[in-house]
């Protein structure tokens, strides 16, 4: 018997139109989170107006899709969203594949490196230590030349799911000596204590904790890598070259909107929300 081959239709115009600016949200947790919940929260956050269909498509996994491509970029820069005290993973669900063929084994945050030498503090060093760290998406440039006063430096990072966090990390210093530099990341959900993973919590490993290598009396892994977000309003960010092509930016104009950013003196920019759209009392994050 010959195998069953059937010749289908692409989608109508409609469906297009609505399945152009895909996204597929992961939640990273071990445990089944209650879809309803979830979905209340997902719509709390993106109105119909930005976001007109969330929907459950497998277990911990969700389908966005928006209204445009700029959209579409913002929803994924805001970073992982906290829901019910887990992180979720963003990625753009492109066509050609189906939704179980879409590689989500990354995650983005906002990291923030603390206790460098007011020398070290660069946009270079920053780009250095993202690399190292991960995938460098950007680099906040407001902290590097108006910020310094805050005492870090902040990046950008894709971080892969399945590796542990990092904590800390050495630098050398003058007269051959070395400097831990201390790591922390913003909109940090619940992670193991143990391991340092994402997706569970210390009590898969029973009562195991890792102590930290420069400190035997002190955990590696802790409340302390949490820190609160910050609220950066018109300040442009560096982005990698990747990140640019991603999503249409050329050099010239990166370039010109960062001069023109430098040189503006005074006067509010009108920010602009997320959450543009009807104002309705739905549960938000």
């Amino acid at each position: 018997m010959k195998d069953l081959v059937i010749q289908l239709e692409n989608r109508d115009e409609k469906s297009l139109v609505l399945s152009r600016f895909m996204a597929i949200r992961k939640v990273i947790s071990k445990k089944i989170l209650n879809r309803i919940g979830v979905l209340k929260i997902l719509k709390g956050i993106w109105s119909i107006e930005m976001a007109p269909c969330i929907r459950e498509v497998g277990r911990n996994l969700y389908t966005i899709s928006f209204r445009s491509e700029e959209c579409l970029r913002r929803a994924i820069e805001k970073g992982p969203s906290l829901i019910m005290g887990c992180s979720f993973a963003m990625r753009i669900w492109p066509r050609g594949i189906s939704v179980m063929e879409v590689m989500i084994d990354e995650i983005e945050f906002w990291v923030q490196i603390h206790n460098l030498l007011l020398e070290l503090m660069t946009s270079g060093n920053a780009r250095r230590i993202g690399a190292k760290m991960g995938r460098l998406i950007m680099v906040d440039e407001g902290l590097v030349k108006e910020g310094i006063g805050r005492g870090f430096l902040r990046i950008r990072l894709g971080i892969k799911i399945e590796d542990p966090l990092i904590e800390r990390f050495w630098i050398p210093v003058k007269d051959k000596e070395r400097r831990w530099i201390m790591v922390k990341y913003e909109k940090l959900a619940d992670y193991c204590y143990t391991c340092g993973k994402l997706g569970h919590q210390m009590k898969s490993y029973g009562s195991e904790i890792k102590m930290a290598t420069h400190n035997k009396i002190m955990m590696k892994y802790g409340e302390f890598l949490r820190i609160a977000p910050i609220k950066n309003k018109g300040i442009r960010q560096w982005r990698s070259g990747e990140e640019r092509r991603r999503y249409g930016e050329r050099e010239d104009n990166w370039r010109r909107n960062m001069k023109e950013d430098g040189n503006r003196k005074g006067g509010k920019e009108k920010e602009e929300s997320m959450g543009t759209g009807k104002v309705d009392e739905r549960e938000t994050r």
